[in-house]
């Protein structure tokens, strides 16, 4: 009897283990997978030194650090994208983390008289934080969708400046993160990150950590 028990217990289990393999479960280890956002297909505009400006891959020195880093930058206009496609051979939901920085810049002239060139240093420039989470009335700030699906919600700051020197490359470039949960299909995943509100923001890098092999096919843009 007890092993007639213990036969119909791991047949239980077996059936389990199958119907779990049958919706597509996901492969047992996570991994990282990185996505460069300059090799997303970037469309859009922003604004530059001389206005209006198609968004642009730059380099440039990280903010308190020795090493660079590649930006999709002068990137603020609504409605801009930046679009990749992500073949997965399971369908599970992943964490995905945006990085990118705060190009959010503030300005208060009030203690600056322009016939006296004295008082032009009073004037403070700083860059604001950007909350990933905020909605606004037009959705939140940065909106990321999979195959036209629900955004995802995500989470995290990209920090400001209490002083920000226009000429410091590396102002600009002070990385941030926000993370969240996505679902992927097996298969193609076409994942759009939306610039929502005009502001300003550089975008660096997506990471991906899903219990499945993700593939993709950069774009060469320059």
């Amino acid at each position: 009897m007890k092993n007639l028990k213990s036969v119909f217990i791991a047949g239980i289990a077996l059936v389990a283990v199958f119907s779990m393999a049958a919706l597509g479960g996901c492969a047992p280890d996570p991994q990282d997978f990185t996505f460069e956002c300059e090799q997303m297909i970037i469309e859009g505009s922003g604004q530059g030194s001389a206005g209006a400006s198609p968004a642009a891959v730059e380099t440039g020195p990280l903010y308190d650090s020795e090493e660079e880093g590649t930006f999709v930058g002068t990137f603020s206009d609504a409605g801009s994208t930046l679009t990749f496609t992500v073949t997965s051979d399971y369908e599970c939901d992943a964490t995905i983390t945006l990085y990118a920085a705060s190009a959010k810049s503030g300005m208060d002239m009030s203690g600056v008289d322009w016939n006296d060139p004295t008082t032009y240093g009073n004037m403070k420039i700083w860059l604001d934080a950007i909350d990933l989470e905020e909605v606004t009335a037009d959705g939140a700030t940065v909106s990321i969708t999979n195959n036209g699906g629900a955004p995802v919600t995500l989470k995290g700051t990209l920090p400001g400046l209490e002083t920000l020197d226009m000429n410091n490359t590396s102002h600009w470039h002070q990385v941030g993160s926000g993370s969240g949960t996505i679902h992927l299909v097996k298969g193609e995943n076409k994942i759009v990150i939306e610039h929502v509100e005009s502001i300003g923001i550089n975008y660096d890098k997506v990471v991906i950590n899903a219990a499945a092999n993700l593939t993709w096919t950069p774009t060469e843009n320059e």
